[in-house]
């Protein structure tokens, strides 16, 4: 084996180390950066949504949920001050939790079966 095709192997690892060495954090931050981006919009989506149904029953309510499920193509849950369901729209799975309970809260809204609605 000659003198340059060992130094031509050494160079092609050590830069096959350095890109995997540069390549691995920037998919970590591009994920992190996505994942980011995803809770904020969900974010701001459940506000409009907060705000669409604020003092809204019945049928008002019902239809605004329905709105907000379609177009958002998720389930939307919606709570009064006190964590208790009012209205609930989406996807429906085995024995989903409506909404979990806060930490050391056992009087909050518990685990209720997803219905689809």
């Amino acid at each position: 084996m000659s003198l340059r095709l060992v130094l031509l192997a050494a160079f092609a690892y050590v830069l096959l180390l350095a890109i995997l060495a540069l390549e691995v954090p920037l998919a970590l931050n591009v994920s992190d950066r996505i994942n980011a981006e995803v809770k904020a919009q969900t974010a701001s989506e459940a506000q409009l949504v907060a705000a669409s149904v604020s003092g809204r029953e019945g049928r008002a309510l019902d239809r605004i949920v329905r709105t907000a499920a379609r177009q958002l193509g998720g389930r939307v849950i919606v709570v009064d001050e006190r964590g208790r369901l009012v209205s609930r729209l989406g996807p429906a799975g085995p024995r989903r939790p409506v909404v979990r309970r806060p930490a050391g809260d056992p009087a909050g809204p518990g685990d209720q079966p997803d219905r689809p609605g």
